[in-house]
Parts: C-alpha cells; sequence; structure tokens
C-alpha cells in the first residue's frame, strides 16, 4: 500500500510541475520581426541619476558615472533642468547600457553630444550601437554605430527618449 501512496505522489506531483511548466511556457504575445528590439530588463542594477540646470547660451555638461552629455550653446531655446539614468539592461538579447533623459520630448537645435566609455559597453568591442526606444512601437531602432577612438564612443542626440549602448 506505501508503494502505490509513494507512486500516486510522484505522479501528481509531476502533473503538477508540468501544469505549471505549461503555462509559465505560453506565451500570447507574437514573436518579434526581423529588425526588432525587445524592451530592456526593468529589472536593473545601480541606477545612476543626475540632474542640472543647462544654460541655454553657453551649454554644459552632465556626468554621469564614467559618461558624459555634452548640450552645445544655444541647442536649447531657454534654460533647461536636464536629468539623466543610467542603468544595465538587455537590447537585442546583449547586455546594454540604457539611457533616460528628461524632459521629455526635449529637442536640440545642434546635437548634443552622449560620450561613453565602451568598457561600459563591453571589454572587448571596438564599436557600439546606439539604439532608440519606440514608446508607441514598442521597438528598439538602430540609430547609428561609433568606432571606439580612445576608449570612448560619441553619438549624437537630438531629442529626449530612451537610449540603449550594445555592441
Amino acid at each position: 500500500m506505501k508503494r502505490n501512496l509513494k507512486g500516486l505522489y510522484l505522479i501528481g506531483s509531476l502533473a503538477i510541475l508540468v501544469g505549471l511548466f505549461g503555462i509559465m511556457g505560453c506565451s500570447t504575445t507574437n514573436p518579434l520581426s526581423v529588425g526588432q528590439e525587445e524592451t530592456p530588463i526593468l529589472t536593473k542594477g545601480l541606477t545612476i541619476s543626475v540632474s542640472d540646470t543647462i544654460n541655454a547660451a553657453t551649454g554644459g555638461e552632465i556626468a554621469v558615472g564614467s559618461s558624459n552629455f555634452i548640450v552645445s550653446a544655444n541647442s536649447i531655446s531657454n534654460d533647461e533642468e536636464i536629468s539623466v539614468s543610467s542603468y544595465t539592461g538587455t537590447v537585442n538579447n546583449k547586455s546594454a547600457l540604457v539611457f533616460e533623459f528628461g524632459p521629455d520630448g526635449l529637442v536640440f537645435s545642434k546635437a548634443a553630444t552622449l560620450d561613453v566609455a565602451i568598457a561600459e559597453v563591453s571589454a572587448k568591442a571596438k564599436y557600439a550601437k546606439l539604439y532608440y526606444y519606440d514608446p508607441n512601437t514598442g521597438i528598439w531602432t538602430l540609430q547609428s554605430t561609433s568606432k571606439a577612438i580612445d576608449g570612448r564612443v560619441l553619438f549624437a542626440i537630438y531629442h529626449f527618449s530612451k537610449y540603449a549602448i550594445s555592441d
């Protein structure tokens, strides 16, 4: 009798596990089509957040860890309180450095520059890619590729949104 009960417990436990894995493995979303990227993992490690007022006439620079965000003189019409947050996430199944800027929708008449240490992206990379996240479509779009020079990559930023840099 004890053998029969053990067998029933084993079969019951296996049935429950199979059911749970079946539920967890099902997805109701469509697979991404070619060229589409997924949203970065929002469970993130250390987030660095910095804000500062940038003078419209003189421009300015905001240091975010070992990265720098540089605004050219006369590229914004008014002085602005600019915030920059940086954390690691995943884009296109690769580790990425994600940047979120504010205020939302700010546009520059001359591109601002995002200056990043390539080592923060990858220890071996010679190039890095900048992706823009479109919240309307949920798609990451490749904006540009930059070659590392003296251990740094530079990217032009024309408007505030969510960006990611990966190798």
